[in-house]
């Protein structure tokens, strides 16, 4: 994925974009969203799953496992 994204895989018939790719983790590991900040439609970022995680979030304790 990551030479798919530099550009450095050609494809027929294919107008390539070049998007930039974190150097840390795998794809799996992030999620391609808008940024918060820019118009709807005009930027996208690599958001970590993680950052959708609240810290203070507490899990009742009588919830069961799935």
């Amino acid at each position: 994925m990551r030479q798919i994204f530099s550009g450095n895989i050609k494809f027929d018939n294919y107008d390539k974009k070049k998007v930039s790719y974190p150097e840390r983790n795998t794809l799996f590991d992030y999620n391609f969203a808008p940024k918060k900040s820019a118009a709807p439609g005009s930027a996208y970022e690599w958001v970590l799953w993680t950052d959708y995680i609240d810290a203070n979030e507490k899990i009742p304790k009588n919830i069961l496992p799935q």
